[in-house]
């Protein structure tokens, strides 16, 4: 505690001793033009730095003199992604060749055969050709039921009208027979 409080009375003691500029320090002030003062005061105030807001790429300069390293490291990355890939695909070659069999007569012992009753069963299931065939017959049936639906549709139709007209004139002559007895 006692530095701090000694440290404090120093500071206080160096504020105190601080000098002041006087008037009578100054040798000579009668070369001093209040005019100019007033002026210089007032440019130094006012002054505010310019910006160029417009800015060009012809304006830029670069700076080339890290170029060469930056593609020296761009080359060298190239060079060791290159070597990554001959060495994956040395990699990928090695497991297709150890891995898959041999075409030959080695590779038709491997090969799955249907049994006689799974070949059967196979032929008699459907194919392509007769499901072209049967497919076109399909769309003639499929196109002579559409138009027979929209004349159906046609006719429906029509039977609402007349069957609307009929109410109607049942209608109109109980209205009639209601009206001729007042």
């Amino acid at each position: 505690m006692e530095d701090a409080t000694s440290e404090n009375k120093s500071a206080k003691e160096s504020s105190l001793n601080v000098e002041t500029a006087r008037l009578s320090d100054v040798d000579d002030i009668s070369d001093i033009e209040i005019e100019d003062v007033a002026d210089e005061l007032h440019k130094t105030m006012s002054a505010k730095p310019v910006y160029n807001h417009q800015k060009s790429i012809f304006n830029t300069t670069l700076d080339l003199s890290e170029s060469p390293t930056a593609c020296q490291q761009i080359e060298v990355a190239l060079a060791a992604y290159k070597e990554h890939v001959v060495q994956e695909k040395q990699a990928w070659e090695t497991f297709i060749t150890r891995n898959l069999p041999r075409s030959g007569p080695q590779s038709t012992s491997s090969c799955y055969e249907p049994s006689q009753d799974h070949r059967a069963y196979l032929n008699k299931g459907p194919n392509l050709q007769q499901f072209i065939r049967n497919f076109s017959a399909f769309m003639n049936d499929s196109n002579s039921f559409l138009m027979e639906f929209r004349d159906m549709q046609d006719l429906v139709e029509d039977l609402k009208v007349d069957c609307q007209l009929h109410v109607r004139n049942i209608q109109r002559n109980n209205m009639l027979d209601c009206l001729s007895k007042f």
